[in-house]
């Protein structure tokens, strides 16, 4: 789409980043039955930060739903919400001062969670 000569966005850059997890989803879930191979593991970095509150509790469903087909997925956000709409979290923090790293475990809290 052109605005006055110069190239627009058709869609957000939110919507840009659910189609490209989409994308890789699918992707991922070809190459596995090419290779008659399970998947097994996902691992998703930062996918949230474009995302407004409806999206990112869309695609928290989303991964929920996928739990039939990765057995274990690894979010690495710093999106503090997105937190609640999973089962385990581990904090990863690090100390400037000593250069020491920590990882620990957070309590689920008062949340439901799925069983």
């Amino acid at each position: 789409m052109l605005d006055d000569g110069n190239p627009q966005a058709v869609i957000s850059g939110g919507e840009e980043d659910v189609t490209n997890l989409a994308f890789r989803l699918a992707i991922s879930q070809m190459i596995a039955e090419r290779a008659g191979q399970p998947l097994s593991l996902l691992i998703l970095d930062e996918i949230f930060g474009s995302l407004d509150e409806s999206r990112r509790n869309a695609v928290i469903e989303l991964l929920r739903a996928l739990a039939d087909r990765f057995s274990q997925v690894i979010l690495v956000t710093h999106i503090e919400s997105v937190r609640e709409g999973f089962d385990r979290v581990v904090r990863v923090g690090f100390d400037q001062a000593s250069g020491v790293a920590t990882v620990r475990d957070e309590p689920l809290g008062d949340r439901d969670v799925a069983a």
